[in-house]
């Protein structure tokens, strides 16, 4: 077959073999007129074969009988237009989920809203335990940490980064404080509660316990020694 190849090669192109032609220089492309010559078809065939086969991107410019060339645009223009219509429908289908994407955000968003409003409603607030939050003590900001909830007031321990006279002759370390806090409509109202750590309301102590927070830093500044949480 290949011997037969190679003789039809030599005698309808200017190469020598078939290896000569699909390895000719520059990119070299063949124009081949099964049109003019039907013989040539089979060297089109075995050079779209190997360089399918080889990976090369490369085909023949092949010139078709008419009739041939009408099957061959009409089988083209069909999967030309199939491809479209899969293209069409798959943008189509993105842009549907891409609705339903964003309307099922903006549904969690809503609902979300009305979780929040609703628990702002209910208890003047939206924290939660073991939420942070920054409270204003000694002329700063002071991250803390909300340990219990009750109705519309939590409790909260948060940082101090100092220290005092109880501290003389000790290492120094960050100290810490209790608050209790109420809210109405979303904001503090009222004066807040400072609470000792040695005095902390019964009700509170189950609250905290009740909410799972019962290691907390428990360094007050009236004492050099952390003080732990009531057994």
């Amino acid at each position: 077959m290949a011997h037969e190849l190679d003789n039809l090669i030599r005698q309808k192109t200017g190469f020598q073999s078939f290896e000569d032609l699909v390895s000719a220089r520059g990119n070299y492309v063949p124009t081949i007129r099964i049109d003019a010559d039907p013989e040539m078809r089979p060297i089109a065939e075995a050079y779209d074969a190997h360089m399918a086969a080889t990976g090369d991107l490369r085909r023949a410019f092949v010139s078709y009988p008419k009739k041939e060339q009408e099957r061959k645009d009409k089988i083209a223009i069909a999967m030309f237009r199939a491809q479209r219509a899969i293209e069409r429908s798959r943008r189509i289908a993105a842009a549907e989920l891409k609705t339903l994407e964003n309307a099922h955000a903006a549904a969690i968003s809503e609902n979300r809203a009305r979780d929040l409003q609703a628990r702002i409603d209910t208890y003047g607030h939206d924290y939660d335990v073991n939420d942070s939050i920054t409270v204003w003590s000694n002329q700063a900001e002071r991250e803390g940490t909300v340990l219990a909830l009750i109705g519309n007031e939590i409790i909260v321990e948060y940082e101090m980064p100092g220290t005092t006279s109880k501290w003389a002759g000790h290492p120094a370390a960050p100290t810490s404080a209790l608050r209790i806090m109420r809210f109405e409509n979303g904001k503090e109202v009222g004066a807040y509660k400072s609470v000792s750590y040695r005095n902390v309301p019964k009700k509170w102590l189950t609250a905290i316990k009740d909410a799972g927070m019962t290691d907390w830093i428990g360094m007050s500044q009236a004492s050099t020694t952390r003080i732990p949480f009531p057994a």
